[in-house]
């Protein structure tokens, strides 16, 4: 009976031992999850507060300089005081910001990029097909937001909940807002939410019957199927 009873506490202890094990590697990994969303919230946050300074300071430089051209041309001598300030880009690991995202009913606000770069795309969206892009798939050219046409834009889907991850939650009529770099924000308007497959990229030519469209693009978790996301300029 003794010995049976010592290989009992032994199974048990050692049931212990890997409860426990387990217990910390959850909490461990749920610390991680929890400091890897902060970090991409943090320095999404930072790069869009940069980008709309920017774009602040570049519309006050512009004002300054049309006043000054006014009084001139009206035979004034007095110049207000400009900015030396001559580059007001945003950019991030060899991208250009060229907007922000910003959708209420999810609760995300993201900077977009100009082109796809690894580090890029973890803490922002990007700006793959639409006007300004040539090629069959955007292999060229300056994208323009806030133009006419459809506009696609590409996001990860992370388990953290960050990024696109969320975005298939989205109803019909919920807004989505996107800001340029010439300071204009409007608003979009969801129309359809649908699922579409890994290789299917039709959605990107569409006719837009000369209105503003954004599509936005993520894939499921295993990568199997895309969540698309189409709005529509109010």
């Amino acid at each position: 009976m003794k010995k049976k009873g010592k290989k009992f506490s032994l199974f048990l202890s050692l049931i212990i031992i890997i409860a426990v094990c387990g217990i910390i590697g959850l909490i461990g990994w749920l610390g991680y999850e929890g400091y890897e969303k902060y970090e991409t919230e943090k320095t999404a946050e930072d790069i869009v507060n940069t980008f709309e300074n920017n774009v602040e300071e570049k519309l006050t430089e512009e004002k300054l300089q049309k006043e000054n051209q006014e009084e001139k041309a009206n035979g004034g001598e007095k110049t207000r005081r400009r900015s030396k300030k001559t580059d007001y880009t945003t950019r991030y690991d060899d991208c250009v910001v060229i907007g922000t995202i910003r959708i209420p009913d999810i609760n995300i606000k993201y900077p977009i990029m100009n082109k796809q770069t690894e580090e890029a795309m973890k803490i922002g969206v990007v700006f793959v097909f639409g006007p300004g892009i040539t090629g069959e798939l955007g292999e060229s050219g300056e994208p323009q937001l806030n133009e006419v046409g459809n506009a696609v834009i590409l996001g990860h889907n992370y388990r953290n909940g960050t990024l696109f991850a969320k975005i298939g939650k989205l109803k019909k009529g919920a807004s989505i807002f996107i800001k340029d770099a010439n300071g204009r924000e409007i608003e979009y308007k969801v129309h359809k939410v649908s699922a579409a497959s890994p290789v299917d990229n039709s959605f990107y030519n569409q006719n837009t019957n000369g209105k503003r469209e954004i599509t936005l693009s993520t894939c499921n978790k295993d990568g199997s199927a895309r969540t698309i996301v189409q709005a529509m300029e109010k």
